[in-house]
């Protein structure tokens, strides 16, 4: 009798093995990757250089020049700055650009492509807090009072080269 029990003792504890390893088999073929991270996502910008129309010496007074970014609307015209910055239908720089150089790179993060950017502008910052004006254009004709849109694709940056003349200023939307 005791050669009974220990057979189905014997038997039992295949079995749960069998079960056990089929179990654990299935589960780790169905975890794919496991615990591996989600791929990285690959990011989209806006980037591009601005040249300065006679270079460091055409720059205006230091005192006039708080902050240059660049600026890129959804909407044409914008019709408030701020408003358009506030509810996110303008994106922008995230640092200042240099002052009292010949040229300069830039670039803007596009968050949420695909994304149309009607009117991309290099912005100065000449006082207060409100107190801004577009001193260059991306325009593809080369006329500053035509801007020009790029549609921005996922996954895919883009480029918009802009240049500033101090000297001659583009029609100011605002």
């Amino acid at each position: 009798m005791n050669k009974n029990i220990a057979l189905k003792f014997y038997y039992s504890s295949k079995i749960r093995f069998c079960y056990i390893f089929i179990f654990g088999f299935a589960f780790l073929i169905s975890c794919n990757q496991g615990i591996a991270p989600p791929p990285a996502k690959i990011r989209t910008y806006l980037f591009g250089t601005i040249k300065y129309i006679g270079g460091k010496s055409s720059w205006p007074v230091a005192d006039s020049v708080k902050d240059i970014r660049v600026v890129a609307f959804r909407n044409y015209p914008p019709t408030d700055i701020l408003s358009e910055v506030l509810a996110s239908r303008a994106l922008y720089s995230a640092n200042s650009l240099p002052f009292f150089v010949d040229s300069c790179k830039y670039q803007i993060e596009i968050p949420n492509p695909p994304d149309t950017l009607k009117y991309i502008v290099v912005a100065q910052n000449y006082g207060s807090l409100l107190e801004w004006r577009v001193i260059g254009v991306f325009t593809r004709s080369g006329d500053v009072s035509k801007p020009s849109e790029i549609y921005i694709k996922p996954q895919i940056s883009d480029t918009a080269n802009m240049k500033v003349d101090f000297n001659n200023l583009p029609p100011q939307p605002f």
